[in-house]
């Protein structure tokens, strides 16, 4: 309890003198807030100096390889005789590739040598986009040699005229 009175007579003491001094000391009056201050002339901004250009030595460019783009990407791969497959939820599967379909691809699985059709949906991203440029060149592949055929057919019907 004897600090309890120390710390008031303390605070009690500091009150007393802060308010003597305070009454020794009259403030300073201020303007009323209606008046308007006196205008102070605003000198101009100093002009920024134009940045100098640094000149610098002529080195030899870094060369960078070029990153592979997605078709040449796939292209390689395609020609590899293994591929590894990742399903959606990260599930690989180690096989070789031997037709692709719009919906499916069909490869033998290297672990039992069974011919699988793989679902192109159960594939991760890249892989679906893998399958579809697997897809679009067998297509491509097809459409020149059925052409090429007709093509033979119609000039032996009509190689006489």
């Amino acid at each position: 309890m004897r600090p309890f009175y120390t710390l008031i007579l303390t605070a009690a003491l500091c009150f007393v003198a802060g308010y003597t001094i305070g009454k020794k000391h009259k403030p300073i009056p201020t303007a009323p807030a209606t008046e308007q201050a006196e205008a102070v002339p605003v000198s101009e901004p100093a002009p920024i100096p134009a940045p100098i250009p640094e000149t610098r030595q002529p080195t030899a460019p870094e060369v960078i390889p070029p990153k592979p783009t997605e078709p040449e990407r796939f292209a390689a791969r395609a020609l590899q005789a293994e591929i590894t497959l990742t399903d959606s939820i990260a599930r690989s599967l180690i096989c070789e590739l031997l037709t692709a379909t719009e919906k499916h691809l069909k490869v033998r699985r290297k672990s039992d040598n069974r011919i699988v059709e793989v679902p192109v949906t159960m594939l991760s991203q890249e892989d679906q986009a893998f399958a579809a440029y697997l897809y679009k060149v067998e297509q491509e592949k097809q459409l020149p040699a059925s052409i090429s055929d007709a093509d033979k057919i119609w000039d032996e019907l009509f190689k006489g005229m």
